[in-house]
């Protein structure tokens, strides 16, 4: 069973938000402005013990700067904007990702980290 929580902090009069999902051996977060589009991350842990360990840090991270918990909101989008709002353009580089040939829903972009580990391909997979 997932469990979400929510933070808010007012930071000169902005509102940001945080949440976090654990979910088995994921953990998801996802940040933003109130009014804003969130953005977001997902991990994969060792185990469940590993993964709720982490879920307890980040939130005594985000308690420590000044995060309060609060309720879930309520969804208010309205019928037919969800189709309009597009992931690749909430996700960081989206207007580098490239279509993978023959793989709807798939893109895909190349790092070449020459001067670190090496090269990696960063898939985004849309489903």
């Amino acid at each position: 069973m997932a469990e979400t929580r929510y933070f808010e902090k007012n930071d000169k009069d902005v509102v940001r938000r945080w949440q976090i999902t654990l979910d088995g051996i994921r953990c998801r977060m996802g940040w933003g402005v109130a009014g804003g589009v969130m953005r977001g991350s997902s991990m994969t842990l060792d185990d469940e013990a590993h993964a709720l360990r982490h879920f307890t840090k980040k939130i005594s991270e985000k308690k420590r700067a000044g995060y309060v918990e609060v309720a879930p909101e309520a969804p208010q989008a309205e019928p037919g904007t969800e189709a309009d709002v597009h992931l690749l353009d909430v996700v960081a580089h989206g207007d580098k990702y490239e279509p993978v040939a023959g793989h709807a829903g798939v893109f895909v972009i190349f790092h070449d980290f020459k001067a670190g580990p090496g090269p990696f391909y960063d898939y985004c997979i849309l489903g």
